[in-house]
């Protein structure tokens, strides 16, 4: 359903911080250098284990929050603005090396743009 004119849009995607809080698997804050491991192909669809494809969700092991799929498989949008118009991504696709799926890394996308490496997760705030 559209927001009717007037009404606010609300911040369902999470900004950079809440992205990385999360891919760390929340208050647990690990260290890893993917979202719940050091070994990529434990947890990430990469270049080198995709097929070139996105994958179901669930199919490689969740960090420690219980979140799957922050490294790898897709880039996830951001709600914060890397530059001009472009907004922050982060997580790695299918279509990157295993550097690009680290928790650390971040990158810009155009909004406009639609493609088969990139997707979104929603979030709600916590009351």
């Amino acid at each position: 359903m559209a927001a009717q004119a007037g009404t606010p849009v609300p911040e369902v995607l999470p900004d950079r911080a809440e992205w990385e809080y999360a891919a760390r698997g929340g208050p647990a804050n690990d260290s890893y250098t993917y979202s719940g491991s050091y070994d990529i192909e434990a947890v990430a669809w990469y270049t080198s284990n995709s097929g070139s494809m996105t994958h179901p969700v669930k199919k490689k092991d969740p960090n420690s929050a219980g979140i799957y799929d922050m490294s790898g498989n897709v880039w996830e949008w951001c709600w914060d603005i890397y530059s001009s118009s472009n907004r922050v991504i982060r997580g790695g696709g299918w279509d990157r090396s295993a550097s690009d799926c680290a928790v650390s890394s971040r990158y810009e996308g155009d909004p406009r743009n639609r493609n088969s490496y990139d997707g979104f997760r929603i979030v709600r705030k916590a009351d």
